[in-house]
Order: C-alpha cells, then sequence, then structure tokens
C-alpha cells in the first residue's frame, strides 16, 4: 500500500444517513472514504479507476442492484486485475447463520454487521490493508472540539450547557455519540442527514404499504432500520425492523399495520430532532471550516483550471454551506494545486470574483457546455434531499447543476445550455407545469429534454406534463439505475433529433439521415485525400480549389444552352463538385522525386506518372467498397479521376478511350485541368498567359477535348479568366 497518498476507501449504501457517518467514522481514522448510492455507481467508479481504494465496503440490500450482484459485476465484468482483487467487505444487518459463507462465494471476502463502529471499521482495515495504513496512529487521532471533555473510560463527553440540544425523546444520543467516533460536530450532521433524507422513504413506504409492493417496502424498511441504528434512534429502527419481516414474510396485512405504528412515531421523532438541533446550533455555532467535501473541492479546481466562471459558480454556491469566514484560504489552496499550470493572477482574480458572488453568477454572452465534455443535466427541486440525492446518483456521469426553484434555471439557461432537465412538478411560485410552458414557447430551449420528476399517485401530473411537452417522467424517490437508463435513453434520442434538425437546415426539404451520413463520408474522404495531395504536391498553388470552380463554371454554362443535358440532368451538382477536388489522388503514390522534380520527366519516369490516374480510380473505388455504399459521388470521383487523362482521339491514358466513350466527368475535368495547369507555375515551367492558353484549348478541339466543350470555354473565356486569376466563387 502507498502510504503517502493516505488511507482510502470506498463505501457503498444507499441511506444518505449511513455514508454521513461512515465518512465520519473514516476521518476519524485518518481515511478518506468516497461514497456512492447505488450498485452501477459503483462499478462506475472501480471501472474508471480514478482512484485505487485499499477496501471497499459495500451494503447488502439495496433497491435496484444489490451488493451481491455489484460484487459479481465488478468482479467478472471488469477486466482488471484491480477489480478482482480489491477486498470488498460486506455490511448487513442479519446476523443468520450462512449468511457470511454467502458473502465468500459471491466474491466478498468478508461480511460485518452494522452498525459500523470506529473500533470495528479500524480492525476491519488492519486485518485486509494491515498495520501500514496506521503509521502513527496518535497522528491520525481527531483532537476533541474545545466543547468536549474526555472522561475517565476514554470516551468524549459535552460539557453540561443547558438547552444544548442533546436531550432528545427517544434518541439514544451517547450510543450514536459511540458509533459515530464520539465527534459530535459529525454526529449532528449524521441526524441532519438522516431528518433529510428520511422522510421522503417513509412517504415511499406508506405508499408502497398502500399497493402491496412487498419488495420495494422490504428494502425501505430495511434502510431505515439500518440508519436509525445508525443514528442511536431505535425505536424506528425496530419498528422498521417489524415491516421488513412482515415483507419478508409476504405478511401485506402485517406489513400495513407495522407500516402505520411507524409513521407518526418516526414524524414526531424526526420534528423532536429538527428542534434539538435548532437549539444545538443556536447554543454552539459551528466554527468556520476551510476544508470542505473533497468532491466539491475537486469540482472548484477544474472550474478554476479552465477558467470555467459557470462551474465555479456552481461550486461555490455549494461550499457557502461551510460558512467561510473569508476566502483567502481557499485561494491559497488552489495555488498550491494548480501551481504553474495556469496564470495564477487569473485564477485569484476569477476566483475572486466568484467568492464575491456567491451565488449570483455572471451572465455570458454564449451558451456554454461542461468544460469536461459530460452531458449538462439541470436538477431542478426546491427539496435539498433529492437534489443531494440527485447529484450523488448522477455526477459521477453527468455535469449535475443542482438548482432550487424555477426561475433561478431560466437565469442559468441564459448562460448554459444543458442536454437534459429534470424538473420536479410540484415546486413554491413557478412551478414545473409552468415552466415547461416557457421552456417550450422559447426557440432556444424548445428542443432540450425534460424529464418530471413525480411521486408516486401523480398520474394526472404525469398525463399533464406529457401533453405540454416533456419527454418522460420519473418517481421520487430515485431509483438510480432506473433514472440513468432514462436520462441516457432521451440523451440519445435528443442526439438523433438534433442531428436531423441540423441535416435539415443543411440539405434542401427533407432529406434522410442516411444520406447526411453519406455526405459526411464524402467530405471526411474528401478534405482528407486531397489535403494529402496539396500537402505533397505543394507546388500546384490552389489547383483543387480553382479546378472545382471551373468546373462549377462549366456545369453552369452547359445547363445554360442545355449542352448534354441528356446526361447532366441525372446529375448531383453538389456531389459531383465535392468528388472534383480528388482527381488527382492518386498522386499520393507516386515518388516525390517525379511528382516534385524540377525538370522535365523522362519517359520512365513519365509512364510512372501516367499510372496515377488509375491508382486514384482505384483508391476510390476500395473506399467505394469498404462502406458498401453505391452512391453518386463515388461515382463521379472513381470517373473523374481515372479518365481525366483520357483524350477525344484515344491518345489519352490510362485506357487510350476516345470520344463519347470517355464518360463527361472526364471531358470537362480534362478541359479545366489543363487549362488551369497552363496559366499555373510548375517546376518546370512560368505561367502562360491566359489568351495563350486559350489558343493551345482551341489547337486541342477534337483532338485532345471534346469539340462541344471547347466552343462552350471559348465563348464564355473570360467568366473563365476571372475566376481563374480570382479565385471567384461561381
Amino acid at each position: 500500500m502507498n502510504t503517502r497518498r493516505g488511507l482510502r476507501i470506498l463505501v457503498v449504501d444507499d441511506s444518505p444517513t449511513n455514508l454521513t457517518i461512515v465518512k465520519g467514522l473514516a476521518r476519524a481514522i485518518g481515511a478518506h472514504a468516497d461514497t456512492a448510492t447505488s450498485g452501477p455507481k459503483a462499478i462506475d467508479l472501480v471501472r474508471e479507476g480514478a482512484a485505487q481504494y485499499d477496501l471497499i465496503f459495500m451494503d447488502h440490500m439495496m433497491p435496484g442492484m444489490d451488493g451481491v450482484e455489484t460484487v459479481r459485476n465488478i468482479r467478472e465484468e471488469i477486466p482488471t486485475k484491480y477489480a478482482k482483487t480489491v477486498p470488498i467487505i460486506a455490511l448487513t444487518a442479519s446476523g443468520k447463520e450462512g449468511v457470511a459463507e454467502m458473502f465468500l462465494a459471491n466474491g466478498f471476502q468478508g461480511c460485518i454487521l452494522k452498525p459500523l463502529t470506529p473500533d470495528i471499521l479500524k480492525d476491519t482495515v488492519r486485518t485486509w490493508v494491515g498495520d501500514v495504513a496506521f503509521p502513527h496512529d496518535a497522528d491520525n487521532a481527531v483532537a476533541p472540539s474545545p466543547r468536549e471533555t474526555p472522561t475517565h473510560d476514554g470516551t468524549r463527553r459535552k460539557a453540561a450547557a443547558d438547552g444544548d440540544g442533546r436531550d432528545i425523546a427517544g434518541v439514544d444520543f451517547a450510543r450514536g455519540l459511540e458509533i459515530n467516533g464520539n465527534n459530535e460536530e459529525t454526529y449532528w450532521d449524521a441526524l441532519a442527514t438522516f431528518v433529510e433524507s428520511t422522510p421522503q422513504t417513509l412517504d415511499k413506504m406508506r405508499l408502497d404499504a398502500a399497493e402491496g409492493n412487498l419488495d420495494d417496502l422490504q428494502i425501505l424498511a430495511h434502510g431505515v432500520k439500518g440508519s436509525g441504528r445508525m443514528v442511536g434512534v431505535q425505536v424506528v429502527a425496530d419498528l422498521a425492523e417489524q415491516v421488513e419481516f412482515a415483507a419478508q414474510r409476504r405478511d401485506l396485512d402485517s406489513a400495513r399495520r407495522c407500516v402505520a405504528a411507524l409513521l407518526p412515531k418516526a414524524a414526531g421523532l424526526i420534528a423532536r430532532i429538527e428542534t434539538a438541533s435548532m437549539r444545538h446550533a443556536m447554543a454552539h455555532p459551528r466554527r468556520a471550516r476551510t476544508e470542505p467535501d473533497a468532491d466539491v473541492l475537486a469540482d472548484l479546481l477544474q472550474a478554476v483550471q479552465a477558467l470555467d466562471i459557470d462551474g465555479m459558480d456552481v461550486a461555490m454556491a455549494e461550499l457557502g454551506a461551510y460558512n467561510y469566514e473569508t476566502g483567502a484560504s481557499l485561494v491559497r489552496w488552489l495555488e498550491d494545486q494548480v501551481g504553474g499550470d495556469m496564470e495564477l493572477d487569473a485564477m485569484v482574480e476569477r476566483l475572486t470574483a466568484a467568492l464575491a458572488r456567491r451565488g449570483a453568477p455572471r451572465r455570458r454572452k454564449r451558451a456554454e457546455k461542461a468544460v469536461d465534455g459530460r452531458p449538462v443535466i439541470f436538477l431542478v427541486d426546491d427539496q435539498q434531499v433529492n437534489l443531494v440525492a440527485g447529484k450523488n446518483i448522477l455526477k459521477g456521469r453527468y455535469r449535475v447543476y443542482p438548482i432550487r426553484r424555477s426561475p433561478v434555471m431560466f437565469e442559468f439557461l441564459r448562460r448554459i445550455v444543458p442536454d437534459l432537465i429534470l424538473l420536479d412538478v410540484k415546486m413554491p411560485g413557478l412551478d414545473g407545469f409552468e415552466a415547461i410552458r416557457r421552456l417550450k414557447a422559447n426557440d432556444a430551449w424548445a428542443s432540450i429534454p425534460v424529464i418530471f420528476l413525480t411521486a408516486k399517485n401523480e398520474v394526472d401530473s404525469e398525463i399533464r406534463g406529457l401533453a405540454l411537452g416533456a419527454a418522460d417522467y420519473v418517481l421520487k424517490p430515485f431509483s438510480p439505475p432506473l433514472l440513468i437508463q432514462r436520462i441516457e435513453t432521451h440523451l440519445a434520442l435528443a442526439w438523433r433529433q438534433k442531428q436531423l434538425v441540423e441535416f435539415n437546415q443543411n440539405l434542401e426539404g427533407m432529406v434522410r439521415a442516411r444520406t447526411q451520413m453519406i455526405l459526411n463520408v464524402q467530405n471526411a474522404l474528401l478534405h482528407t485525400m486531397s489535403r494529402l495531395v496539396e500537402y505533397r504536391d505543394d507546388v500546384t498553388g490552389g489547383h483543387v480549389t480553382r479546378t472545382q470552380r471551373l468546373f462549377d463554371l462549366m456545369l453552369e454554362r452547359m445547363a445554360a444552352c442545355g449542352l448534354h443535358d441528356d446526361v447532366t440532368k441525372g446529375w448531383d451538382r453538389d456531389h459531383i463538385l465535392l468528388s472534383v477536388p480528388l482527381h488527382d489522388v492518386g498522386k499520393i503514390a507516386i515518388s516525390d522525386l517525379i511528382l516534385k522534380k524540377p525538370g522535365k520527366l523522362t519517359p520512365d519516369e513519365f509512364d510512372i506518372m501516367k499510372t496515377h490516374a488509375s491508382i486514384g480510380a482505384d483508391i476510390i473505388a476500395g473506399v467505394e467498397s469498404e462502406t458498401g455504399e453505391k452512391h453518386g459521388f463515388f461515382t463521379h470521383a472513381r470517373l473523374i479521376a481515372g479518365t481525366h487523362h483520357e483524350k477525344w482521339d484515344g491518345s489519352g491514358y490510362p485506357d487510350g478511350i476516345s470520344g463519347a466513350m470517355i464518360p463527361l466527368e472526364g471531358r470537362i475535368m480534362a478541359l479545366v485541368d489543363v487549362y488551369d495547369a497552363l496559366i499555373s507555375v510548375r517546376p518546370y515551367k512560368a505561367a502562360m498567359p491566359p489568351e495563350k492558353a486559350l489558343d493551345i484549348i482551341r489547337e486541342g478541339r477534337g483532338t485532345h477535348f471534346d469539340p462541344a466543350l471547347v466552343d462552350l470555354f471559348s465563348a464564355s473565356v473570360d467568366a473563365f479568366v476571372h475566376v481563374a486569376q480570382t479565385g471567384a466563387q461561381i
């Protein structure tokens, strides 16, 4: 183990209360704990490998994907030695015989019973990581806060104070404090998380009991039982356990009676904890903290490194919860982290501005995307617990902007265009229905997919939302796998819709997506291969571009007089013009000694040079075969490359065909290619005056060139000279 980076663990549990507690316990033993609220999130963290965890603690019972399935995926689906060997310890509330063996048979290294205490955590780390994880136990110990005094038995006890919030009926404060490593600040944080997250879970339990969803009810009750024990709320834990057992026995009537007993008890207890928390906060104001959660600091660092004001604003809004007295310590921390990778003055200037704004981001002239390439998600909900839960589920895959009110969302929309919006229906002030009306009424925002967040009994809300333009709805509380699946589905649909819109804007009428894909292939081939030829044959001085424009002018003049319209009426002008730059693509196979020779070529050298026509045709035919597309673009490009050196009298190359046997594309290309070569500087000659070049073209009438094309060229020679000399766009 690398002791320099410190002990790093991953804790996977669907209960926010449990995660808050374990993070506090980890700090108490000098470790850093990352958290995941679902199996899929844990799998992503292990797969990405950004952090190499020394130990993983995995809750057994979680909604969607349980701990056993999660471990099976980690061991079998991630092809790294680390994923197959990292120690994973099961967290379980069941002490039944055979449970440990079950975990060992499914990829775990061991299991421990909840609740997790500092001693159990430390002993487990010693077992699987070794004493090297604690080289200096004294250095890792968490010092008592100024309001705590050590007792004779080694625990920490708060100095007596009237109204300090500890006398909560139904809460075993001493037990909860012990479980939380005898750190009161951590314990009060755990109680706050319990108060925020539990009511939503209880409401879901009520609905599941009413509808007879015993499987979901069992899992939810298991979570409440575990989190209740972790904070010393034993009465709630015991009642939740009765619900769990009833659901496990498939006894619906008993489960409903137990839920009916649990709900009022829990509601009353939660209200008492909230009151006690306020009394405690007033009696003992928390000191300003200078080291917030590592995830928040990571978001801030990323934003600062990219000079991303929007990302900085969001991170600073989250940092507001840490009650900073000044931003000086943050600036110093960021200077240390960034080092010489950017201009520190620019970083300090932007950070100082963000500190001053604190949640009032500056408007930007242009809408922006997330700097790290992840899709941008707006999560709009007036309940903080939903914002926290949603961000924890999504932040590994997406750039999540938690927003408490709809009006704030519209302020963000002036600067940032999200890829998708998760929108709560019932919010004070501007509710979800009115918000989506405004979104769909604005052309800049109308195409953003909106997924409504609803409770299970809000069928009318779902129907109304879909009628207003919502793409989908997701039930609260969130099921992580389902939420991510819905988001991925609608991001994919939105991307496809965006592509269709772009196709329709670039093409006349309704163009099928398949056609646009082929055009993209053509353009990529065109730019890559024609530029490659120009880079190698760099003495031609824009020959590719000029011949394309001369060819375009020839098509215009032919259409005006009806010349060869029996052939050209079936042509797609855009396709053929795109193929013109590939006429010399075969030159990529010709040696530079010949291609860039400053003098006249020898007969042998010229024979080699002549092969570029057939090579070019073969290259394009190969691409056509690889793509499996029989398309006009490839046909035009192949004929032009292969026949633009054929002559009307049959004396050309590579095949020596004559007259109308030469494809019309090749006959046109032969004329404009020779004309541009005559008036251009080459290694072996100077540029020829246009008049002299015209004389040579006329001399080739009926021998080198199609007579009708020469006559058309002569009649419009002034226009051709203008295009060749100025590069004018037709």
